[in-house]
């Protein structure tokens, strides 16, 4: 048992050595002994590589949906799976099945977290009985379940069918032994994992952190809201991110924001936006920061002049095209982690199905207010917005968190849980080389194809398309 341990370790430093990982005991290699992570220091310098393998979230679902419009001259000059990632094609790694990044990093996050986890197993008893401890498998346990959330969003089928007790969901693996069988849990337990260690994260984090790349707290409350909304288990929803709400509540008044750079949101890392509480950000794709990548032009008209998003967020072309440089990051990254602004959007949309339609526009308006130019005098332009009832609210709510949360990898989740909804599912629509192409609501193509080089190596189920 300790030799297999001993390679899994071995694997994770090569692991750390191909990502560039430069924390300090990974750089230290005198002898073998130090190649074994051991002590809290170690477990947490692992947790930390966020530059390189945690706090990373997978594309091809932001690349899938809505979000953008890609014109056809420009689409060529992006990598093939990607391409046909943009036309929902059957298979998007034909031709080019090297691309394994959005299951391949969800792992690897995955298998930090069991040696952190594992790892944690060995240390003293009054170790254990520390905070540090507490918050180091806190962390683990968050990251583990971010992970297999995310891979459940891409190759799963939505929650919601009734039938999540046969349906195929993700390989749960629970244990660093990279020789363990790889199968396919169902879509049941795999959310149940997924909570199971959130739930268990709530009680061992600290409430803040000194780094907005760890978890804490109001993080572990507010993925178990995102999380519990893509079940469609909506008043669970609304109260944690009530809970996450508690801890922090802050919404950035945009009429302060004063940058004239090509990026005018504040920088994350330097902790200048108040309503992040967790940070991640899109794996790497020149979709997200190229000038000729647009938003969807539907959305773009449904932005109102007053509305300060329309000139912080986007930078205009010269054909009158949006293009988004709105990220939470600051940057040209894309930020897909956890703010008040999708909490509270969140909160809003449970209180309306709950039917309690005012409290709902309530919370609705005192994010908005902040979004809304003032006049000279420092009044605000916004004019509240009402509802005659529940399904009034719901449009009204929807079409904001459709806004508000653009490029935030939100979007695709939101198509899979409302596509189940009738009166709010879309057909999606691109026109390519003057073809059109559709998705239709519930189409097989909401769940991505795991890439087939792990089929092969593993003997899964595919999913079928």
């Amino acid at each position: 048992m300790k030799k297999k341990r001993f390679y899994n370790y071995i694997l994770i430093l090569l692991l750390s050595i191909n990502f560039s990982c430069q924390k300090e005991f990974l750089e230290k290699k005198p002898d073998k002994a130090l190649l074994v992570p051991e002590t809290l220091t170690d477990f947490q310098q692992l947790l930390d590589n966020s530059s390189q393998v945690m706090n990373f979230t997978p594309l091809l679902n932001s690349v899938s949906c809505d979000d953008v419009y890609i014109p056809d001259h420009i689409q060529v000059s992006f990598s093939p799976f990607q391409q046909r990632a943009y036309r929902w094609e059957k298979d998007i790694y034909e031709f080019t099945n090297i691309y394994n990044g959005d299951w391949d990093r969800p792992y690897q996050q995955v298998f930090y977290c069991n040696i952190v986890l594992e790892g944690l197993q060995s240390l003293s008893d009054s170790e254990k009985s520390s905070q540090a401890y507490n918050d180091v498998k806190g962390q683990a346990l968050f990251a583990r379940a971010l992970a297999f959330y995310n891979l459940s969003q891409e190759y799963c089928a939505p929650h919601g069918s009734g039938n999540e007790g046969q349906q195929l969901g993700i390989p749960l693996k629970l244990e660093s032994d990279i020789n363990a069988k790889t199968e396919r849990s169902t879509i049941e337990q795999t959310y149940k994992q997924i909570i199971s260690d959130l739930e268990e994260a709530t009680e061992l984090l600290p409430e803040k952190t000194q780094f907005l790349t760890r978890s804490s707290k109001p993080a572990a409350f507010g993925l178990l809201s995102r999380v519990y909304l893509a079940m469609r288990s909506y008043e669970k929803a609304g109260e944690f991110a009530s809970k996450a709400l508690e801890f922090n509540n802050k919404i950035l008044d945009y009429n302060t924001i004063t940058s004239t750079g090509t990026y005018k949101m504040p920088r994350a890392l330097a902790n200048l936006n108040p309503e992040i509480i967790f940070y991640s950000i899109l794996a790497s794709t020149p979709i997200s920061y190229d000038n000729n990548v647009f938003i969807d032009t539907v959305l773009q008209k449904a932005y109102d002049n007053n509305d300060l998003r329309k000139n912080i967020w986007f930078r205009i072309g010269t054909n009158g095209m949006l293009s988004f440089r709105g990220s939470y990051s600051g940057n040209n990254s894309i930020f897909t982690g956890i703010a008040t602004d999708e909490l509270i959007i969140t909160k809003a949309e449970c209180l309306a199905r709950g039917n309690k339609v005012a409290e709902a526009m309530k919370e609705l308006n005192k994010l908005l207010v902040k979004r809304w130019k003032t006049s000279s005098e420092g009044n605000s332009l916004y004019v509240e917005q009402t509802a005659a009832g529940k399904a009034d609210a719901l449009k009204k709510i929807l079409l904001e968190r459709r806004k508000e949360l653009l490029w935030r990898n939100l979007r695709w989740t939101d198509l899979r849980r409302l596509n189940q909804e009738p009166e709010f599912a879309v057909t999606l629509r691109r026109i390519i080389a003057g073809q059109t192409i559709t998705l239709a609501p519930n189409d097989k193509r909401y769940v991505l194809p795991i890439p087939e080089t792990v089929i092969v190596q593993t003997g899964m189920q595919q999913n079928p398309r």
